[in-house]
């Protein structure tokens, strides 16, 4: 069962992400490098169905705007 905490921390992630124009892609690459943080910008974007350079981008991205904040 979900606690109320939980909803309430997911519903000021969302907030966030939202802000930050996370979309789904963002989500999957963001998915996937907790999964795998090791993998190359080329089998990530295989996973996520994208190119490798976009797949980079959007992490690039991501890591500037503090959503991965580790690997």
């Amino acid at each position: 069962m979900i606690s109320v905490k939980y909803l309430k921390k997911a519903g000021r992630r969302m907030k966030f992400l939202n802000k930050l124009k996370f979309d789904k892609d963002d989500f999957e690459i963001a998915n996937s490098l907790s999964k795998n943080a090791k993998l190359s910008f080329k089998e990530l974007g295989c996973i996520v169905n994208m190119s490798s350079s976009s797949a980079y981008q959007r992490t690039k991205k991501m890591e500037e705007e503090g959503v991965i904040l580790d690997y």
